[in-house]
């Protein structure tokens, strides 16, 4: 059924176009948007009511958005920050947006936050619901950048950066970015409270046979750069200031200074020994330098694009200030190929000889060690290494049970399993005679076969509350972390959405879990933090899941990092 939207002053009518809204088929609903600071109304704001059904997806119940319904219903509220309106019967999600506002969700536990955890609104027939909504306003970081002698510098790219649990580990990573106009001025919007650092990335592009770099005159010492600096104009994140913001706080006229340092090239040769299916060498390879990042951090290309080796095979990266850099070969083609190669600048690096090597394969068979009919093809083989490849590491599902990941370079790689919609996991890998764990790691730098990858559907299941410090009933994500530490960053950690301060938690692997709740997905992995661990693990619930079972644990809520 179709339906016509028509707004009145804050008042929003959802008509069938046959047969208008009654008690009988719509409920009524108020929505307040009201400001989190100022506890203000909200004029203005866009409200969307997203139909909803639930489906079980993987190990937790997951909200989809089935064909036969509208995309959404919305409206706008009022100069009073309200809207009022007769709803269809459904189930949604509520979601309300305003410029110089961060987006909100309701139910959600922070602003800004669209992921589990937000409450669904129930619309019964000839129901009326009022629905209260706290829109944060937007923090603001705002300023110039500029050359050491008071000039501004266009086209310097600008990173928000805040402090995250990137595989198991703290540090700063990237969040948001800007660039800087003509007059070296810098933006960054839509912010919400936290700590941030900003960083500036200076575009020192050469070109793509490797020139651009420029040996000042009348001056000695050799080339300098301007190079990677962090607010208020140091290169050691350690030493950058903190932007400790509140909601809706607004900082502006910041000066920011880059630093010029020594500038360094980096010269080799590439040793391709790789063609194309047609047996033709084919394109190229180009090489970008990211700089080698401190655990948690996350780093970045250096130097713009990239430059192209040359038909000889040799290259030249000007620019390059000091420090610890991968250096990342890319060769596209059928099949691709890719190198990665760490090297230290503390002055120019000459003849450095990198062998372009054919990506390798690795491959194996799975199996369901149980009577179950479970659909092989749905199951997907990744291999994940730390720190990451780039290239294809999922595998080809086939319906015979097997499984081939192409194109690897050499690393580190462990197994991860997706089986969406199945409630299936890695119990063991059997490779060469041994039994592995599912968390175990494979040291690849050829092809690999063999491998037989063994499945189980004993899963079980747990349910509970999240609770607060005293006791009460709270929001929250819940987790169920594996007792055995060498288990905390294999795939069978367990989150789930809480609605309404409960949890459910399937497809439960059989093991030993320590059971509580974090506020945010951002303090994912946060249990790796040694000090974290030592302050909390006492208030952490301990359960054992049996093959097929289910549990009942209250989540005790968890502060986040200090």
């Amino acid at each position: 059924m179709r339906f016509v939207l028509s707004f009145l002053f804050g008042f929003l009518i959802l008509a069938a176009q046959d047969t208008p809204p009654t008690a009988e088929n719509s409920c009524a609903v108020e929505v307040k948007a009201t400001n989190a600071v100022t506890h203000q109304p909200v004029p203005h704001a866009d409200v969307r009511f997203n139909p909803m059904a639930a489906r079980s997806v993987g190990q937790a119940q997951t909200f989809v958005q089935p064909a036969d319904l509208p995309a959404a219903y919305g409206g706008r509220t009022g100069a009073d920050g309200t809207l009022t309106a007769r709803l269809p019967v459904g189930q949604y999600n509520l979601q309300l947006s305003r410029v110089e506002f961060l987006n909100t969700q309701y139910g959600a536990r922070r602003p800004g936050s669209m992921g589990p955890g937000a409450a669904t609104v129930s619309c019964t027939a000839g129901a009326s619901l009022s629905l209260s909504v706290e829109m944060t306003p937007q923090a603001v970081l705002s300023g110039r950048v500029l050359d050491d002698d008071d000039l501004p510098v266009r086209g310097v790219q600008l990173m928000l950066q805040s402090q995250r649990y990137l595989q198991g580990k703290r540090g700063w990573s990237q969040i948001g970015w800007a660039s800087a106009d003509d007059r070296g001025m810098f933006r960054f919007s839509e912010i919400g409270k936290g700590k941030y650092i900003v960083l500036a990335q200076p575009a020192n592009f050469p070109d793509f046979n490797g020139r651009g770099n420029v040996i000042p005159l009348n001056a000695s010492g050799g080339a300098t750069t301007y190079v990677a600096t962090y607010y208020p104009g140091v290169t050691d994140p350690a030493q950058a200031m903190v932007f400790d913001l509140a909601a809706g706080q607004e900082l502006s006229n910041l000066d920011f200074r880059l630093r010029r340092g020594a500038a360094f090239h980096i010269r080799g040769r590439v040793q391709d020994s790789t063609v194309d299916s047609s047996g033709s060498p084919g394109i190229r390879p180009f090489i970008n330098v990211m700089r080698r990042t401190e655990p948690g951090e996350m780093g970045g290309f250096i130097g713009g694009p990239g430059v192209q080796a040359g038909a000889d095979g040799r290259f030249n990266i000007p620019n390059v200030a000091p420090g610890s850099y991968l250096l990342n070969v890319n060769k596209a083609g059928n099949p691709p190929a890719q190198a990665m190669v760490p090297v230290t600048v503390s002055g120019d690096v000459d003849d450095l000889i990198i062998s372009l090597q054919p990506g390798f394969t690795v491959s194996g068979t799975y199996r369901v060690d149980s009577s179950d009919k479970l659909e092989l093809r749905s199951i997907f083989v990744s291999l994940v290494s730390d720190p990451p490849v780039f290239g294809n590491t999922r595998s080809e599902g086939k319906l015979d049970g097997g499984f081939t990941v192409k194109n690897l370079s050499p690393a580190r790689y462990r197994f991860q399993v997706s089986a969406p919609n199945a409630k299936v996991y890695l119990a063991s890998i059997q490779w060469n005679g041994r039994e592995y764990g599912p968390g175990d790691e494979f040291d690849f730098s050829s092809a690999a076969s063999g491998f037989e990858l063994i499945f189980r559907t004993d899963v079980g299941s747990g349910s509970g509350a999240v609770t607060s410090d005293n006791g009460a009933v709270t929001d929250g994500i819940a987790v169920y972390l594996p007792a055995e530490p060498k288990r905390w960053i294999n795939p069978f950690i367990r989150q789930a959405g809480v609605q309404a301060g409960r949890y459910t938690m399937p497809s439960i692997p059989p093991g030993d879990y320590l059971v509580f709740a974090i506020e945010s997905f951002d303090y994912f992995g946060i249990w790796s933090d040694p000090e974290w661990m030592k302050e909390n693990e006492s208030k952490m619930k301990s359960v054992k899941v049996t093959p097929s079972s289910t549990v009942s644990v209250d989540a005790p809520l968890l502060p986040g990092p200090k």
